[in-house]
């Protein structure tokens, strides 16, 4: 948490936004794995769902640059909506225009 301010309310939210994003991915696992014939075909649909949302998350690609067709999968990616609590809830109050 470099740079961030130190408050109680906002470590509380971040927090918040890390041990959810912790539940969901443990989640998700749990199911694809429950949904497949065998933990290794789970392993393997797992690491493709973690790697689009990772790719269309907002982080590795901003929202613009991501082309126009596959801009419905960054609205439906947990990990962009974990990205943009964690920075709404640090850095959303923040008005200096350095």
């Amino acid at each position: 948490m470099m740079g961030f301010e130190w408050t109680v309310t906002k470590f509380l939210w971040f927090y918040y936004f890390i041990f959810m994003c912790f539940i969901y991915f443990t989640l998700f696992g749990m199911m694809v794995v429950a949904l497949t014939p065998a933990p290794q075909i789970g392993a393997i649909c797992m690491s493709f769902f973690t790697s689009f949302w990772n790719l269309f998350s907002g982080f590795l690609l901003p929202r613009p640059l991501i082309p126009i067709w596959w801009r419905w999968y960054y609205w439906c990616s947990p990990v962009a909506w974990t990205l943009y609590g964690l920075v709404t809830s640090q850095v959303g109050q923040n008005t200096n225009r350095d």
